[in-house]
């Protein structure tokens, strides 16, 4: 299935992840900055209070966690979450 061209922001050493979006059409960009607030989804290592404040102040995309997933249900996932 095909996806529009998406922007996705990936937390560094999620090279996996980056790889596996990319061969897919979606733009992976690093996390942070104007990167970040122009992501339509975000994807970290995991999640803790603070990352997850500081989010909620940098962009309204969703932020989905890769702990314990792999490259293809994270992928599902922004398949799902987004128009």
């Amino acid at each position: 299935m095909e996806v529009p061209r998406r922007i996705i922001a990936v937390e560094q050493g999620l090279d996996p992840f980056k790889k596996y979006l990319e061969e897919r059409g979606l733009r992976v960009v690093d996390l942070q900055g104007d990167d970040l607030r122009r992501a339509d989804a975000v994807i970290v290592s995991g999640m803790d209070k603070n990352f997850a404040a500081s989010q909620a102040i940098e962009t309204e995309a969703p932020v989905l966690v890769a702990s314990g997933r792999t490259p293809e249900e994270v992928y599902r996932e922004i398949l799902r979450r987004l128009p």
